[in-house]
């Protein structure tokens, strides 16, 4: 870059930023290469398996012995890239919590810049918006290899904990939580340990939270009927009797710990009630996504604001 013309030499917060986090930015790049090829290749491993599966004969035990290897070798792998992806927050928080702000503000660079040329609240936008456009740029092309790849009869139910964050907008909106949260942990601990713990601690209780109301932010279909028809991919949230009066109960009410063996249709006669099931079909999953990404950006949107109202706070 010294070999340019000073015209022509990139400069500016942005650059600074580019520059100072270079290591990182390289590691973000090379985790892209290596999940987009890991991805295509599992598009077309998986393609493999059905072929192997279509074409081996019924009651081939060594067939389907080798086929179900070859199953379980792609939803291990699917498995681990979308686990990877899901939790990718938690070091987007670590890193913006330590190294983008938290260091800054222990050792002093983030005031030395506030006093040159560089006011602390465009100091701070440089700080978030560089960042935020780079996991989007990142993550949106993998979610829809992932999606890609993530096609078969045999993949990971879509309603996992994994398969759900990696595959739609809310893997990349808690991304965009955690960057903010570690920042706002930056500037209110000013050091550098402390703010990556605060960042992963308060990001992985958000993820938490979400993944434990997420079903609830949309109606649940309810079916009643001593033969209700689900799809085998669907979220079954309830299960149990009801009677005539549409009063329901938990299969629960029939368990008796001295009689271990438990009979559905014993216990459904015995309180003349219809076996019924409250669940989100596959269908739902746009809706959920749609949903939980809006809370999420809501309130990455409302730590903003807290962040650049604390930072005016702080300012002697």
């Amino acid at each position: 870059m010294s070999l340019l013309p000073a015209a022509l030499r990139p400069g500016g917060l942005t650059w600074t930023v580019l520059t100072t986090h270079r290591a990182v930015l390289r590691i973000w790049l090379g985790c892209l290469v290596l999940g987009a090829a890991a991805l295509v290749a599992l598009h077309f491993y998986g393609a493999h398996v059905v072929e192997a599966s279509d074409a081996c004969s019924a009651g081939d035990l060594g067939c389907d012995y080798d086929v179900g290897k070859q199953i379980e070798t792609y939803r291990f792998t699917l498995a681990l890239v979308q686990g990877l992806l899901a939790f990718l927050p938690l070091a987007v928080a670590g890193f913006a919590g330590a190294a983008l702000v938290g260091r800054e503000m222990d050792n002093g660079t983030a005031a030395l810049a506030w006093t040159q040329s560089v006011t602390p609240v465009r100091w701070l936008v440089g700080k978030l918006t560089l960042p935020a456009l780079l996991l989007v740029a990142g993550t949106i092309p993998l979610t829809l290899l992932v999606r890609w790849a993530d096609d078969r009869d045999f993949a990971p139910e879509w309603h996992g904990v994994n398969p759900y964050l990696a595959t739609g907008p809310t893997g990349t909106a808690y991304l965009l939580l955690a960057l903010v949260v570690g920042a706002v942990a930056g500037l209110l601990l000013r050091r550098t340990l402390p703010a990556l713990a605060a960042g992963v601690g308060f990001t992985g209780a958000a993820m938490i939270l979400g993944a434990v109301f997420r079903f609830d932010l949309w109606p649940k279909v309810f079916v009643s009927g001593n033969h209700t028809g689900l799809a085998n991919n669907a979220y079954i949230a309830e299960t149990g009797g009801v009677t005539a009066s549409g009063e329901r109960f938990s299969f629960d009410r029939c368990f008796r710990v001295p009689q271990p063996e438990f009979d559905v249709r014993s216990c459904l006669e015995k309180y003349d009630a219809d076996h019924y099931v409250l669940f989100h079909p596959s269908s739902h999953y746009w809706p959920l996504q749609l949903v939980e990404t809006g809370i999420v950006l809501a309130l990455a949107a409302a730590l903003v604001t807290a962040a650049f109202w604390l930072l005016r706070r702080r300012l002697p």
